[in-house]
């Protein structure tokens, strides 16, 4: 069932699948770069936390909701410490499986947009699902989160309507792409038609032992 006929009101489905492959590649290649980089210099990276804990005050130690630096009174002991570190390395390398999966569909979905081949689109559409469910998890997480801790209402309304508005974006544009998938699904049933329609003509003429010649021949 095709939804749009236009993405964003203005380009083609096929431009918009274009547009969103090529930006999900430049996303993707951004985190990725980060995310290398960010495993190289876990050490520097805890050293610049430990450092920015110890300017800590008591007061900043209660709003908190990290566990450690409650329990220990902002000092954070080894264990801590190599406990953000297993931690920085899960997320980073997690962070780096995603995005290069990421990559690798969005360069799908510019070759399906381009060939006019659902099959390409279809690995766009399950990773995006996926990314959909755990940013709407996500979603649903921080505005449980910002209507505990906030202490200004006006400010957790403002962000969840943000995070909200964020979300129905992405899934607008996962229905767009969805549509270019059903059109590209379509006109491969319409051009395997046409295809099985000149098989069967051929079959018939090849079948047919007058076929080209002139019908008195057949009294012969």
């Amino acid at each position: 069932m095709v939804l749009f006929d236009k993405c964003c009101c203005f380009f083609r489905l096929t431009t918009g699948g274009m547009i969103l492959g090529w930006l999900g590649v430049a996303d993707s290649l951004l985190v990725i770069v980060l995310s290398i980089f960010g495993l190289a210099n876990v050490d520097t990276i805890m050293n610049h936390i430990k450092n920015e804990t110890e300017s800590f005050t008591a007061q900043s130690i209660n709003d908190t909701h990290l566990s450690i630096f409650r329990r220990n009174n902002g000092e954070m002991s080894i264990e801590d410490e190599m406990t953000i570190k297993r931690g920085m390395y899960v997320v980073l390398t997690l962070n780096l499986i995603v995005n290069c999966v990421t990559l690798i569909s969005s360069l799908l979905l510019i070759t399906g947009a381009i060939r006019r081949n659902s099959k390409f689109v279809l690995p766009w559409l399950l990773c995006e699902a996926a990314c959909l469910v755990f940013s709407s998890l996500a979603a649903v997480s921080k505005s449980f989160e910002m209507l505990l801790y906030r202490e200004s209402f006006s400010e957790g309304f403002i962000t969840i309507l943000g995070i909200s508005i964020l979300v129905g974006i992405e899934v607008y544009l996962y229905l767009c792409v969805y549509s270019l998938y059903q059109i590209l699904k379509s006109e491969e049933k319409q051009r395997q038609l046409q295809m099985n329609e000149m098989q069967q003509n051929n079959q018939a003429a090849e079948k047919d032992p007058h076929d080209g010649l002139p019908p008195y021949s057949a009294l012969a």
